[in-house]
């Protein structure tokens, strides 16, 4: 939901990861809109993130927000969903409200994209957009709020398999290979995985987004993906980024043929899906698996995952 007035913050943080040399860069060159709202009047402040661990940074950020407080994401997707879940905690354990802004400065940045903001003057001048992350759950206790994706299976495996730097670079200095590439390294970690049996199938619980919100179950499947903003839902059909629905993706490829088509159909078309209300994905016995949200990787041995949205919004400013 779009609401058309002018958002009021007394204070602006600027959140960024000291050790990201494109958020050093960044800085630099926002500081002459910086001191120009300094100048203004306008209370800017400086946070860094001086940890790798995600929660305690969230920990940390909460120290010190305040009622009204806009905290600006300056980096790319796991900065942006670390300010994203310090405003959420802050508004339910403390009842503190505050804006939040995600600005384009990192590798990944899917989170910034989906609120348009380039710069300051684009958060400055832009409007405020109520917002509804995902809310993931491992047996039964909060992981995470994702405000684009959450995924489980080959999806989150194959994207950290492609945000390792050895990859990462490769593709980067061939760039005419890149499909190649992609497909090979895809192909490898998939002999990997299926004599490891990295992915274990699931039952998957389901409330759809009908008036008599049916429960539907499917079984067998290994991969899942949760899709929420707007930014990466163009690899899915359906509707997305509503107040109460989200559009979900499952499978289970079991041959090599599968997966790349798979991937191919992502990138060249869109992948099928639903909407729904939430989901549980229930396994047969503890399971180790990946979960991934908004490109954080974390290590699970779960018996069950439950996605829905959340029940509080994050107050966020668009272009």
């Amino acid at each position: 939901m779009k609401c058309t007035e002018k958002w009021t913050a007394e204070r602006i943080i600027l959140v960024f990861n000291p050790n990201s040399s494109r958020a050093k860069t960044a800085i630099q060159k926002l500081k002459p809109e910086v001191e120009s709202l300094r100048a203004s009047g306008t209370q800017v402040y400086l946070h860094e993130t001086s940890s790798p661990d995600f929660d305690l940074n969230v920990l940390e950020l909460l120290d010190i927000i305040e009622e009204n407080d806009l905290l600006v994401a300056v980096g790319g997707d796991a900065t942006a969903s670390m300010v994203f879940n310090s405003a959420i905690r802050a508004s339910e354990a403390f009842d503190t409200s505050c804006y939040v802004a995600a600005l384009p400065f990192g590798n990944f940045s899917d989170i910034a994209a989906n609120f348009k903001c380039r710069n300051l003057h684009d958060v400055v001048n832009g409007h405020v957009e109520e917002f509804w992350p995902l809310e993931c759950r491992v047996d039964g206790e909060l992981w995470r709020h994702a405000v684009e994706y959450v995924s489980t299976g080959m999806y989150a495996e194959a994207c950290k398999l492609f945000d390792e730097k050895d990859v990462r670079r490769t593709i980067k200095q061939h760039p005419s290979a890149r499909l190649a590439i992609s497909l090979a390294t895809l192909a490898n970690w998939w002999y990997v995985a299926r004599s490891k049996k990295m992915l274990p199938s699931f039952k998957m619980r389901e409330v759809t987004r009908k008036k008599n919100r049916r429960q539907r179950y499917s079984h067998g499947a290994t991969n899942y993906l949760a899709v929420n903003g707007r930014s990466v839902a163009k690899i899915l059909h359906g509707r997305k980024n509503h107040s109460r629905i989200f559009a979900r993706w499952v499978s289970r490829p079991d041959r090599l043929i599968e997966i790349l088509g798979q991937m191919l159909e992502g990138l060249l078309f869109r992948l099928p899906s639903k909407s729904v209300e939430s989901n549980r994905l229930i396994f047969v016995k503890s399971a180790r698996i990946t979960l991934q949200a908004d490109g954080e990787y974390s290590p699970f041995t779960a018996r069950t995952i439950d996605v829905r949205k959340s029940a509080t919004p994050v107050q966020a400013i668009a272009r």
